[in-house]
């Protein structure tokens, strides 16, 4: 089943700038030093998770693992049944397979183990697949996406099936935010670092996908290498939110007015309810302005504009960046109010005093003089 950013004849292919790392853990499976958990961690959206379905199918592949510069043939028995999900031996927990309306915010326990009570999957669970023999032989491969989004019983679940591995199993657990995860999880895996793929490289990889050369080249930028970031700034529209953002900085949009059009981009957000879409796209938004305003915070202390993806936003007349104080008080206040999208205050609320807080400052009225 193909996921958000990804493209359904891709999903097998090799990872983009990831295949050195991917054969050099093929080179350690041929000599017989594979550990038993692997945790692939890196930026959000750079592809670790096709990197483990792609080491996943040289596992499994009719003609053996591939040889150095090879690549698993995807043809065979063996290859079809990995990419078609119906492999005896692979057991994957996804949470992007499930539909965003549809989705949870969290990995609960109950994907791990079985709940009767209490769990809101009725699906097989890692537990039950460990309990089985190997159908085909070699390796059994549990792989998890987004490991961070599993709450702290989920996690405990997963630690205890770490410290008593059983025999040929391999975990693979991808993450994107390492210290969200139990010490003690990250102390049981071999860390595998993925890093941000070339700007050029995304802009290209966009463009084949169809994106125009312009906004590619931004978008690229913005996601700083991350070809997953750059396709969700393009599915919640951030090229138009920021020039939301860009005309209430500038003052030629009332902030009010600007905040009321940010609900009426029809950009793509996850929640399983109305208020959690909401929340979802104030989260956007409000990380978005704080990119913009971080950046003129660095631009006006002299960071090289090459290394801010908003550096161009220092060559405009913007009132919020003509101080320092003002710019630091305007990153406090927004900092503030993205803490407050977890609570239960009302989004939209929360984006209007975003915006009052990026318009610029109008001059207290002068008292009049004693007469």
């Amino acid at each position: 089943m193909a996921t958000e950013g990804e493209l359904p004849g891709e999903l097998w292919d090799e990872p983009l700038g990831h295949g050195p790392a991917v054969r050099g853990l093929w080179r350690a499976a041929r000599a017989g030093r594979l550990p038993h958990a692997l945790l692939f961690t890196g930026p959000a959206g750079i592809g670790k998770f096709r990197a483990a379905r792609w080491f996943t199918l040289g596992l499994y592949c009719e003609r053996g693992l591939p040889a150095e510069g090879g690549a698993p043939c995807g043809q065979c028995g063996p290859c079809k049944r990995v990419k078609s999900a119906s492999h005896l031996d692979v057991f994957a927990v996804d949470l992007l397979e499930t539909p965003a309306d549809e989705r949870p915010e969290e990995l609960k326990i109950g994907r791990f183990v079985r709940r009767e009570r209490d769990s809101d999957w009725d699906g097989a669970t890692v537990d039950e697949f460990l309990a089985l023999r190997a159908a085909e032989g070699g390796w059994r491969v549990v792989l998890v996406r987004e490991m961070e989004r599993a709450n702290v019983a989920a996690q405990n679940s997963i630690l205890k099936m770490l410290e008593e591995p059983s025999p040929n199993v391999l975990w693979i657990l991808e993450c994107s935010r390492k210290n969200d995860l139990l010490p003690t999880i990250a102390s049981r895996c071999v860390q595998v670092q993925f890093e941000r793929l070339e700007v050029d490289a995304v802009r290209a990889w966009l463009e084949q996908r169809g994106v125009a050369a312009e906004r590619a080249r931004v978008l690229a930028r913005w996601s700083r290498g991350s070809p997953g970031e750059a396709l969700r700034s393009l599915a919640q529209r951030e090229w138009e939110l920021r020039g939301l953002l860009v005309e209430t900085l500038r003052g030629g949009a009332p902030p009010l007015v600007a905040a009321a059009a940010v609900w009426e981009l029809d950009g793509t957000f996850e929640g399983k309810t109305a208020k959690a879409i909401e929340r979802a796209r104030a989260r956007t938004t409000l990380d978005l302005a704080l990119a913009c305003v971080r950046d003129l915070a660095q631009a006006r202390e002299g960071a090289p504009q090459s290394e801010l993806p908003h550096a161009d936003l220092a060559s405009l007349d913007l009132p919020v960046a003509h101080s320092g104080a003002t710019l630091r008080a305007t990153l406090e206040t927004l900092l503030a109010l993205r803490r407050d999208v977890e609570s239960n205050i009302d989004p939209p609320l929360l984006l209007d005093r975003a915006f009052l807080a990026l318009a610029p400052r109008t001059a207290a009225p002068r008292p009049a003089a004693a007469r």
